[in-house]
């Protein structure tokens, strides 16, 4: 019998070493800058902002009004374009592209860097059968492309380490005095 579980518990010990040696991880919390775990938040996109806060939350990042520095979503913008069409002129594939740009500035106002810019696309089939339905996966891909922008733009901060943002707030602030000169 104890031979039989050994071999029952073979693959699940090869399986495990293989996913460990490749690398894989599980998805857990980002680690953020001690300065950049609270954050001001600027938004007009009234559901990007809601997954936004949701991710940021998530990772730890409170969000206030109050805080050192500010997240500036400064456009979120969404492209639905046909890219297939069928033999007979009728659009069967749209490709939907989202963009979002995004700055960090102190709660002053000095821009840390030139906005950057994140886009995402997906594509999917249109069926004039299935019209309800091609719309019902278009709001879903949607959504679940905001979330993926929200999550992307948190990885972008989350790659700011305290000592570049140090460099950089130092930077914005030379450059707004050498400015008023």
């Amino acid at each position: 019998m104890s031979t039989q579980r050994n071999y029952l518990l073979y693959p699940f010990v090869v399986l495990t070493l293989l996913l460990a040696g490749c690398g894989f991880q599980l998805r857990g919390q980002m680690d953020i800058a001690p300065e950049l775990k609270t954050l001001a938040l600027t938004s007009t996109d009234r559901v990007f902002n809601q997954d936004l806060i949701m991710v940021l939350e998530t990772n730890g990042i409170t969000v206030s009004d109050t805080a050192d520095y500010r997240l500036r979503i400064l456009s979120l913008e969404r492209e639905n374009k046909e890219i297939t069409l069928s033999g007979g002129g009728i659009v069967s594939d749209y490709e939907l592209t989202g963009t979002v740009k995004w700055g960090l500035e102190t709660a002053g106002g000095l821009a840390l860097f030139p906005a950057k810019e994140i886009r995402m696309s997906r594509t999917y089939q249109y069926s004039y059968n299935n019209a309800t339905a091609s719309r019902s996966e278009e709001d879903l891909i949607w959504s679940e492309l905001t979330q993926d922008l929200a999550i992307n733009v948190m990885r972008q901060v989350s790659a700011i380490s305290s000592e570049q943002l140090a460099t950089l707030t130092a930077d914005a602030r030379a450059a707004a005095e050498a400015v008023q000169q």
